[in-house]
Formats: C-alpha cells, structure tokens, sequence
C-alpha cells in the first residue's frame, strides 16, 4: 500500500495533471499488481483527473475530506464520479483483475483515442479481459473496442449497468 501523489505541483496545495494518464511504475514493475498504490490529492477542488488518473490505473483513491480538521468537500460531481470508480474497482478487484492479473495493458492500443481524450487500461485475468476507460476529452464519446480471438462472451459496460451487443467491425 503506497500513497500516490502522480500530479505535477502548480503551488504549495495545488497539483496539475497531464492530459494522458500516467502508468502507475509501482503496479507495472510488479507482475502480479501486488501493490496497491492510493492517489491522493488532498487540496484539490476539483478532483475529476485524479480520480480519473486512480481508475485508469486500477489504483485506489484517497478522498480526504476532512485534512486534519479542515473541510475540503467533493463536489457532487466528483462524488458520484467516485461513487462509480470505487463500485468498478471493488468488483474488479474482487475478480482479480486489478491484482493478481495475468496482464495488464496500460494505454491500451484499442481502447485509447489520444485526439479525443480517450485512454483505456486493459487488465486480464482467467481468460477475461477488462477495459478500464477515462475520457478526458470535453465531450461525451462512444468507442468502439476490437475484441479479437474470443467467442461466446458478454460486454458489459459497468459504468451505466448495461449489457452491451458485440457489432461485426466494417472492416
């Protein structure tokens, strides 16, 4: 268990992060993602990137409310955010895909659209796979993922609670 300040010091509270999201060298240098590192960025107000950043790499989340006495409060949209990124990661934790995987694809190539803000984790494990995806871009987008040498398998997306149907690619 590790703290993980990834982010890039503006001032004395205040991280930036960059637009693509950074691989967690802790967890890659680890075969088996043994190492739970938590990202935490206790100043902030807006918290989305590294909420994003923690999701992206399977990683948990330090929310720090409350900084040794001092109130700094999610906005509504950062905690649903992390309502739904700590429900994933929970799950996928159980399934031991965020540790304890068989392979673990940062930036993934067919789940990431760098011009668009979109970047995707791929986690592996039984014969599963699991596409952690963040959009950083400004607007809402759909991607379309390759899923290539398997059959007989269900996509769901975990975010919304919905199956998804597999489509034949146009080529």
């Amino acid at each position: 268990l590790g703290w993980g300040y990834f982010g890039h010091k503006v001032d004395k509270m205040t991280y930036s992060y960059d637009f693509a999201p950074g691989v967690d060298k802790v967890k890659w240098l680890d075969p088996k993602g043994r190492h739970l590192t938590h990202v935490c960025d206790r100043w902030s107000k807006n918290r989305t990137s590294a909420i994003q950043l923690a999701f992206f790499n399977g990683d948990g989340y330090e929310s720090w409310e409350n900084i040794w006495g001092l109130f700094n409060q999610l906005t509504a949209r950062d905690s649903e955010l992390l309502r739904r990124a700590a429900t994933i990661l929970r799950w996928a934790g159980r399934q031991n895909f965020t540790h304890d995987f068989e392979e673990w694809v940062p930036h993934a190539p067919e789940a990431t659209v760098p011009e668009r803000g979109i970047f995707g984790s791929r986690f592996e494990s039984r014969g599963d796979a699991l596409w952690l995806v963040v959009n950083k871009g400004g607007a809402d987008a759909t991607i379309s993922v390759a899923i290539e040498g398997r059959s007989g398998y269900k996509i769901l997306d975990l975010y919304t609670g919905t199956q998804v149907e597999p489509s034949e690619s146009g080529g």
